[in-house]
């Protein structure tokens, strides 16, 4: 290996970032390079120093906590922004619904349909409320049929070659 090509790569070499191969032909140069091994050393005592420079400076007490605490406004706005793509996707998906249910003849069968079976349920929520567990069960099993009547006419509509989308 020339010195060229050792010089670039000896902090990565100092610091564990290279091949094994790479690192055996390395140290195979500076036990014959005298010029490179000085500039190793050279570098081994830089870092030797800035660690030491480094233990010596006070940190403040409160500085963990600070960088925590931006660590979780950061978070926060994040977590905020995408909360807000979602709920825009779920007004958008709502709207839609909406206009579907309203334009189409399938829809409007949907909503038809939807409103029965909240009246029935309504009807299930009073009865409970007035009654015994008799009228219970009864109401819940109309609830049953007429949500079953509802899908089945939903499909028979989606197949039906008359509504044109």
């Amino acid at each position: 290996m020339e010195c060229t090509a050792v010089e670039p790569r000896l902090s990565a070499y100092m610091d564990g970032e290279v091949a094994d191969a790479e690192r055996i032909e390395i140290e195979a140069h500076l036990t014959h390079c005298d010029g490179c091994a000085a500039v190793y050393h050279a570098l081994l005592h830089e870092a030797a120093a800035i660690r030491a420079d480094l233990l010596s400076v006070n940190v403040p007490s409160t500085m963990a906590e600070r960088v925590l605490q931006a660590i979780v406004e950061r978070h926060r706005t994040v977590q905020a922004k995408r909360l807000a793509v979602v709920y825009a996707v779920c007004v958008l998906a709502l709207v839609s619904a909406m206009v579907w249910t309203l334009t189409t003849a399938v829809g409007r069968f949907v909503h038809a349909s939807t409103r029965l079976f909240l009246a029935a349920l309504h009807s299930t929520v009073l009865f409970l409320s007035t009654s015994g567990a008799a009228w219970t069960i009864g109401v819940m099993v109309l609830c049953g049929v007429l949500a079953g009547l509802s899908i089945f006419g939903a499909v028979r509509i989606l197949r039906s070659s008359e509504v044109t989308a």
